[in-house]
């Protein structure tokens, strides 16, 4: 079987200096890929012309496109749709594969969400452990009401820099929870000293967020801003959708279902100008790679 590659095209065009992801900066365009809402759905589901989704067919698209970004949007590592049957240890080896799988395709980093913390914030942490991607949350605190998570990432490409922030729905502490969510306004006024004498940034934020959250980050942000994934009830876009001025929405199929891309364009003067586009991962990306061989170990060759 094959060898996943493009996990080592990642680590070459891609380098982290002083906290930053570094682009190559001699490309006039570039892209990335990115998945919300997997869920813990690691294979293909349906039946015909609507058999979706499933992480081999994942690993193959990023392996065709080659982006120069790959990262997922939470929640991700907990069932969205009840599973019967499972049981615990189940569910953690189905945490440990999608942790493998997604350090063989290149994710760069992953936007938590409190769904993925059901078990407790000490408890993703260890089963996460051998993860090769960074962990971000803007809003997310341990009981010391430390960040468990960092809390922002910025990513240069050339003259251009984006700066990414994460959040999930604002959750106080419950009894015997070792984390909880702040409210937007206060986790973003946590975050201004450190960004203010930074340069200026596309502003992109991620979570699996309502309407109504997304527009008031935007309003906090007071700034262009790029939402990527939403709420479970709402469908996948296929281009940006205009939340008001400046400010932008896009998401692809929950569920492991599809792939979002976003396209960059350079400007002379520095700026940049972007195009959505989502579509779902078929049966023509059916191949076999490592990823298939990971689901196969998890739930038998058979299915």
């Amino acid at each position: 079987m094959r060898r996943f590659l493009f996990t080592l095209f990642f680590l070459l065009l891609a380098s982290c200096k002083n906290g930053a992801l570094e682009l190559s900066p001699n490309k006039k365009k570039i892209q990335f890929l990115f998945q919300n809402a997997v869920g813990l759905n690691l294979q293909s589901a349906g039946c015909s012309i609507l058999d979706l989704g499933g992480a081999a067919r994942m690993c193959q698209r990023v392996e065709q496109e080659e982006p120069d970004l790959f990262f997922q949007v939470g929640p991700s590592f907990s069932h969205l749709i009840p599973k019967s049957g499972w049981t615990p240890e189940q569910v953690l080896g189905a945490r440990k594969a999608l942790v493998e799988i997604w350090n063989l395709a290149g994710v760069s980093f992953y936007s938590v969400d409190s769904l993925d913390l059901s078990q407790g914030l000490r408890d993703f942490q260890q089963f996460s452990e051998q993860k090769n991607f960074r962990l971000l949350s803007t809003n997310l605190r341990d009981k010391s009401g430390k960040a468990p998570f960092e809390p922002f990432l910025n990513v240069k490409w050339g003259k251009t820099e984006f700066r990414f922030l994460s959040f999930t729905a604002p959750q106080p502490f419950s009894p015997g929870s070792d984390w909880q969510a702040l409210p937007f306004k206060e986790s973003l006024a946590d975050l201004a000293p450190t960004v203010k004498d930074q340069a200026p940034a596309n502003w992109i934020v991620l979570g699996s967020l309502s309407a109504a959250q997304r527009k008031e980050i935007a309003a906090l942000i007071a700034g262009p801003a790029f939402f990527i994934g939403g709420s479970l009830e709402e469908e996948n876009t296929t281009a940006w959708e205009p939340m008001g001025p400046n400010s932008f929405w896009g998401k692809a199929a929950d569920l492991g279902r599809g792939m979002g891309k976003i396209e960059w364009n350079s400007a002379p003067t520095g700026g940049s100008k972007s195009m959505f586009t989502s579509k779902g991962l078929r049966k023509d990306l059916d191949a076999g790679n490592q990823c298939s061989k990971i689901v196969n170990e998890l739930f038998g060759s058979s299915q």
